[in-house]
């Protein structure tokens, strides 16, 4: 007799976009403070980094979809293109398994490049998904090596 084991992958994958928005916004305030570090338009980012500060900024975000198979990861920017100021989703970060929590890097927009990166079942995998520091929003971690 074979037992299955429940795995949360909604929730996993809900920390995961957390985690990817986390490592962005703290990556954007180490790139404004090496800006004012080196004097190069230091009063402009000094404003943007207070803004991250406060919490007044439109840094990208992650967030999934849920599709057929798939949740879908995708990175989100705030456009203020001609007075649209709306969130559009950008770009696919991965793509993550409904059932079974494997994450994959995307081939397109539509559909994950084959082989399985990490598995959101995997308590060291899941780890390090959900550890801002771990990770890195560009996603580079997703490549094989």
């Amino acid at each position: 007799m074979q037992t299955s084991t429940y795995v949360p992958v909604q929730r996993y994958t809900d920390e995961y976009c957390k985690a990817l928005t986390e490592n962005y916004k703290q990556e954007t305030m180490r790139s404004y403070e090496r800006y004012i570090t080196i004097g190069e338009s230091a009063e402009y980012y000094g404003e943007r980094l207070l803004e991250v500060l406060r919490g007044e900024a439109n840094l990208d975000r992650f967030r999934y979809i849920e599709g057929k198979k798939y949740f879908k990861v995708v990175r989100e920017s705030f456009d203020e293109f001609q007075g649209r100021n709306k969130w559009r989703d950008t770009t696919v970060h991965a793509f993550v398994d409904k059932v079974t929590g494997e994450v994959y890097k995307p081939a397109g927009w539509k559909a994950p490049a084959k082989h399985v990166r990490y598995d959101l079942s995997n308590d060291l995998d899941r780890d390090k998904l959900h550890d801002p520091n771990r990770i890195d929003w560009a996603g580079g971690y997703l490549y094989l090596r």
